[in-house]
Order: structure tokens, then C-alpha cells, then sequence
């Protein structure tokens, strides 16, 4: 069988990092990227044999890339540390990397998401299809900030085991998320030069995306978690809109309220 290097993004990933490690097992090499973890990260790849390499983190791209770069393996297999390998999805890339010629040079993974503790099957979370196994000698390498992807030479196939995926683990973590990735959202598209905002983008923003996971996903099928993810999701497209919206005002906030400060002093 072809060799396969697994690369893990980390940061502070003692919780799950040892799950993820368990069912990597079987692979040749495991890479660790590590961005600076201040828990036991570290302690946990190094009883695992990891490869470990350490660097500040860069952003989602980089940081992949130069998993990419340290690796010895054929094939590059990547997978979060909140993520497991599936017994179906390791036997079927074993079985698939057996063969005499492996068809394509990029392989979509579907993901089996569990948020607040339930696999939601709606919503757009179900199959959730990454590029994640890749044929090394065909990688060019992720590109994009927010929704990174790989870029590969050649042609692209589809698996049907599943990675299994950890996330939106209370409110309290999505919460923290939420702050990170909806200020990135919004600067990328203050980059992009989007039209300035006015009352009915904080509107149509959040129905869009109510009307896509709740109705044309049919997202309302899961229940109560269905029902909070579809009106969390809404909840950040209003907040990607705010951000925005505050980046186009012409000076920050801080500035803002250090001149009405001011502008009150003045007055007293």
C-alpha cells in the first residue's frame, strides 16, 4: 500500500487530540502542526509519535502547507484534531491505495458533523464534502483564509466513508468561534469591496441563510438542535453584516468614542 502522512492542525487540543490520534493509527506518519498550544498538546503527539513542527500561526492555508512540506508520505491525509477516522473510511482508502493505479489525485471526504452532541443529517451539515486525501506529487497547496481549499493537479473523486467531526460543543464555544470567523468573513469581503451597508442587508442576510438551512435544507428536520443551528447561522450573517458595516464607518471605534469623550468633556 502507498504511504500515508496524516496532518493535524493544533492549538490547545489536549481534550481531543488523543481521539484523533487513536484513530490515525494505522498510518505511516502523523504530522502535528502546532501554532503555540500552552496544555499538553505537545506531550500527547510526542506518546503518539508525531512528527511535531512547530509555528505561530499563519492562518488555515500556511499552517496546512507546511504540514504538506514536513511530510514523507505519498498521500496526505488531513484531518482536525476534533475529527476522527471512521472504520469504513480507513478501510476504504487502505483498499484504494492498494491498487495498481489510484484513479484521481483528490479525494472529497463526506463529514458526519455532531453539533451540541447530535449528528444532524439536515441543515447543509450532511454530507459536508471535503478534499482532505491527497496524492502528494499532484498538490500545488490550500489556498484561501476562511473557506480554504486545496488545489490538486488532475481530477477528483469521492468517498463514501465518513470522517466523523466533534464540533459546536455548547454555547460557550460557539460563541468564541462565532467572534474569530464571522470578523474574518467581514474582512474579507471589506477587502473584496462590498457595497456599503445599509438597513436591509442586516435583513436579507439573515433571511437568506434562515431560508437556505431552515427551508431548502429542510434543516427544521432535526429538531431542536436543527432549529437552533438554523437560527444561530442567521445569527451570523447579521453579525458578518455588523462587522462590516463598523469597518466602513472611516474610523474605528475606539476612535469614535475618544472623540465623543472629548466632545463631552468640552461640554462640562
Amino acid at each position: 500500500m502507498r504511504s500515508i502522512s496524516a496532518i493535524i492542525l493544533t492549538l490547545n487540543e489536549a481534550d481531543f487530540l488523543p481521539g484523533c490520534l487513536k484513530s490515525l493509527e494505522w498510518v505511516d506518519e502523523i504530522v502535528v502542526v502546532d501554532a503555540g498550544s500552552k496544555d499538553k498538546t505537545l506531550e500527547i503527539a510526542k506518546k503518539a509519535s508525531a512528527k511535531i513542527v512547530t509555528s505561530s500561526w499563519q492562518g488555515f492555508s500556511p499552517q496546512r502547507n507546511l504540514g504538506a512540506k514536513e511530510s514523507k508520505g505519498e498521500w496526505l491525509l488531513y484531518v482536525d484534531a476534533d475529527e476522527r477516522v471512521s472504520n469504513e473510511l480507513q478501510n476504504e482508502m487502505q483498499i484504494l491505495l492498494k491498487n495498481q493505479a489510484v484513479p484521481h489525485n483528490l479525494y472529497q471526504i463526506p463529514h458526519r458533523n455532531y453539533i451540541l452532541g447530535k449528528w444532524l443529517r439536515f441543515g447543509g451539515w450532511y454530507p459536508d464534502y471535503q478534499g482532505r486525501l491527497i496524492k502528494k506529487t499532484a498538490f500545488k497547496g490550500w489556498v484561501g483564509e476562511l473557506h480554504e481549499h486545496p488545489e490538486v493537479e488532475g481530477t477528483t473523486g469521492t468517498l463514501k466513508g465518513e470522517l466523523i467531526h466533534l464540533t459546536h460543543r455548547g454555547l460557550q464555544w460557539m460563541l468564541e468561534k462565532t467572534i474569530r470567523y464571522t470578523r474574518l468573513e467581514a474582512e474579507l469581503r471589506y477587502q473584496a469591496g462590498h457595497p456599503q451597508i445599509n438597513v436591509g442587508h442586516f435583513f436579507s442576510a439573515s433571511l437568506r441563510e434562515f431560508w437556505i438551512r431552515g427551508i431548502r435544507k429542510s434543516g427544521w428536520r432535526d429538531g431542536i438542535r436543527g432549529w437552533i443551528e438554523i437560527l444561530y447561522q442567521a445569527f451570523n450573517q447579521f453579525l458578518i453584516m455588523v462587522w462590516l458595516w463598523e469597518m466602513q464607518q472611516g474610523k474605528t471605534m475606539k476612535k469614535t468614542y475618544e472623540d465623543l469623550d472629548r466632545e463631552i468633556g468640552n461640554e462640562l
